[in-house]
């Protein structure tokens, strides 16, 4: 009822100008209360199974939030007496942070680093690093031991001799920013004009998405500049800028309280959020105010243009914001968390978009006086876009049928351009940052010097107790380890409690390299590891097999965790299990590791990209329906919308932008927010008697706004590009694309729709 008379409108005017003023000012307290934190499970399908192997394996060995850290000498190697005095420092100050898995450090200098030699009483077992100050006699000494021990060369020292690595994992429970935070102040701290520091990991990459997140602030900034830029250009008029520009800001604030009253912390996903809502509240402001500057013209009373803007636009907008929302809305069927919660607040901010926009604005500006919005005959500059629209009117008018047909030709190339489109980024390091961030460059150093930087896990699952104190179960374990380092050669280096038993078996025989080998009896292989416990230091292997024997890992590190390379890994288990297992005592279970979760990441995308478009092509579908009443033109407002998803993705395959995590929202969000111009050029063009100056009326009125509203919304979102986080940078430059591709399919392809179907209808007339 108060879409058709609007006096409800008209009576409770002043409550809806004043309410969201008060709302707005309490969700500006609640901003204080915000936090930044990314949480990297948020990025991955926590019911897939690869996931929960990973879980399990974190259940049995404790964390597995993996980080790396490598020192590296610029001159000479790193057995000088400063730099291993660092690596001493650096490797004890990870004691002592808070959730470290102890049992998991490793490092030439960590505690459970042992020198095995042959003892009296079976081995004798001391600290390999015991202090930070060596002698030059001690040096040399833990220079010929480490050499050509495969326990340390090329494992935990390059083979150059220049770096030495250190590993620990953290328990999940602990912040990944306090992680990045200590780990990046001992970088910092030892780093100096003889050392270099690299260091990477899960919570490492958390870490620097946290760091670089307030540099968003900004981007922003400058965005909502070019936007009122663009709005005083389009309307030459203040208060055309600071209406939009309050009413948007308002509904970002209350998405972001959103947020925080859903108890969401800012992350990569729902810093995007507030932004959005901005931009589209811009895109939906310049149609009311586009609508009431127009009518203003004539002299008519503001009350009444007010309440004839609110009447005639207040249900497409609804319908606008809707679609907007179904866009946003799918996200929840994708089971990343990340998207869950990006839907939920951008859902609540559009909600207070609709009030703000359809409510909000035509009730504050029927308390305006007229004058402020009536232009002077010195101020009605016809922007390069009033005069385009009419000639291009004209041409869709009278040539529509080859419009249709060219739009045709690019759908056919954008097709093409689909077929080149690849799911996940195999680029080296996290697509998630730009290819020369310290974080990326961190993972090529620990590639290039220690043969990988993604572990690859698998998980030796005993179906008996003491499962692992059994040699046919070791050379099964040490047969598949040499089988993938052998078919894969991205797989860079093994590492089991295989390597352990040899290395002991070795000691115990004189340091002879042949006896490095699984000993042939199961009672030797438990007494090796009694006479360990026995010497060594409780829980040494922890990291590599529960304390029963009953279950283990083994952890493969690849160069790149690439779909083709995790495949190639999980093939070759595959054919050993087949051709070369002997043991029935344990399953192998995989992949678990950064690899297994990055392969679950993009198998979701593959599932679900076109499962979401599916589904939000079938509500928008509804949507449109609901609001035309009539299939046809139903019909005719999606079919450009596919078409502009096509060319995009075509775009995307051919210049070799892959689907991944950062850019799977791209099809939901731009179908979402481009069939609003659509809506808005249908609402103008549904008319019986379809004529030119119809068409030119609906492209100088309804069309200006379309193209501003797109020029906003495309041009604030492109500037993401110069985000530090590549993952807003890669969405923001395709939503962007994607964006223009539907205003331009809005203005010129769905005329030229509507013109063919009433071309019978159609009078030609001359436009003055």
């Amino acid at each position: 009822m108060m879409y058709r008379s609007g006096k409800g409108f008209v009576r409770y005017r002043l409550v809806l100008v004043f309410l969201p003023i008060i709302v707005s000012a309490a969700a500006f307290m609640s901003l204080r209360s915000l936090c930044i934190a990314t949480h990297f499970e948020e990025f991955i399908p926590q019911k897939h199974p690869y996931t929960l192997i990973h879980h399990e394996l974190e259940s049995i060995f404790g964390g597995l939030n993996h980080v790396s850290l490598v020192i590296q000498a610029k001159k000479g190697t790193i057995f000088q007496s400063d730099i291993l005095q660092h690596v001493f420092t650096a490797t004890e100050h990870l004691y002592l942070l808070e959730g470290v898995n102890i049992a998991s450090i490793e490092g030439i200098a960590a505690r459970k680093t042992r020198r095995v030699e042959p003892g009296p009483n079976g081995f004798s077992v001391r600290r390999l690093m015991a202090k930070p100050q060596l002698s030059e006699e001690e040096i040399r000494e833990l220079k010929n031991y480490v050499r050509g021990n495969p326990l340390f060369e090329g494992v935990l020292i390059s083979k150059d001799k220049r770096a030495t690595l250190i590993q620990a994992d953290f328990f999940p429970e602990v912040p990944s920013q306090a992680i990045f935070n200590e780990i990046k102040n001992l970088a910092d701290s030892i780093t100096h004009t003889d050392i270099e520091v690299y260091y990477a990991g899960k919570p490492i990459l958390e870490g620097w998405l946290d760091y670089y997140l307030p540099q968003m602030g900004s981007i922003f900034a400058i965005s909502a500049g070019c936007i009122g830029l663009l709005l005083y250009v389009s309307f030459r008029n203040v208060w055309a800028v600071v209406i939009p520009c309050g009413v948007s800001m308002m509904a970002a604030l209350w998405g972001l309280a959103g947020i925080f009253l859903l108890g969401f912390t800012l992350t990569p996903s729902t810093v995007l959020v507030p932004f959005l809502v901005f931009a589209l509240g811009i895109c939906h402001s310049v149609q009311f105010m586009k609508r009431y500057s127009d009518r203003v013209q004539c002299g008519a009373d503001n009350t009444t243009v007010a309440q004839d803007v609110f009447h005639d636009l207040a249900k497409p907008a609804s319908i606008s914001l809707l679609t907007d929302g179904v866009g946003f809305l799918s996200l929840m069927f994708i089971p990343l968390g990340i998207m869950q919660k990006m839907a939920l607040a951008a859902v609540i901010g559009l909600g207070s978009l609709f009030y703000c926009v359809v409510f909000f604005i035509p009730a504050l500006l029927s308390y305006l006086p007229p004058s402020v919005f009536i232009r002077s005959r010195a101020e009605k500059y016809r922007s390069p876009v009033e005069r385009l629209l009419p000639a291009l009117a004209t041409v869709i008018v009278s040539h529509h049928r080859l419009v249709m047909v060219l739009f045709a030709g690019v759908f056919l190339i954008g097709l093409g351009g689909v077929r080149k489109l690849t799911i996940g980024d195999d680029g080296s390091g996290s697509s998630v940052l730009s290819a020369d961030a310290h974080y990326n460059r961190s993972e090529r150093v620990i590639t290039e010097l220690f043969n990988g930087a993604h572990p690859f896990y698998v998980l030796v699952r005993g179906n008996v107790e003491e499962a692992l104190i059994n040699a046919q179960v070791l050379c099964d374990m040490e047969s598949l380890q040499e089988y993938i380092l052998k078919k894969v050669p991205e797989a860079g280096r093994a590492r089991s409690l295989v390597e352990y038993i040899k290395g002991f078996n070795m000691v115990f025989n004189g340091f002879d390299p042949a006896f490095f080998k699984i000993p042939d009896q199961d009672a030797t292989i438990g007494e090796y590891l009694f006479l360990y416990s026995i010497a060594g230091y409780p829980g040494d292997f922890d990291f590599l097999c529960d304390r029963d024997f009953k279950n283990a890992n083994i952890k493969i590190d690849l160069r790149d965790s690439s779909q083709e390379t995790v495949y190639a890994v999980m093939r070759a288990i595959s054919e050993w299990s087949a051709a070369h297992r002997q043991s029935r005592n344990v399953k192998f279970l995989y992949p678990g590791g950064a690899a297994g979760l990055q392969t679950a990441v993009q198998e979701t995308l593959r599932l679900q990209i076109p499962l979401t478009i599916f589904a939000v092509g079938v509500m928008l579908f509804l949507c449109v329906l609901m609001y035309m009443r009539d299939m046809t033109m139903t019909l005719m407002l999606m079919l450009p919308l596919f078409v502009s998803i096509t060319i995009t993705y075509g775009i995307m395959g051919y210049l070799q932008i892959p689907i991944t995590i950062e850019t799977l929202p791209l099809a939901s969000l731009g179908m979402g927010l481009g069939i609003d111009y659509g809506i808005y050029i249908a609402a103008r063009l549904k008319k019986k008697d379809l004529t030119k100056q119809v068409v030119v009326e609906s492209l100088a009125t309804s069309g200006k706004a379309v193209v501003f509203g797109a020029a906003a919304v495309s041009l604030s979102v492109l500037l993401w590009i110069f985000s530090p986080v590549s993952m807003e940078a890669r969405l923001g430059k395709c939503l962007s694309l994607l964006l223009f591709v539907n205003m331009v399919s809005a203005i010129i392809f769905l005329p030229a729709l509507f013109v063919e179907k009433n071309q019978r209808q159609f009078k030609v007339l001359k436009v003055k």
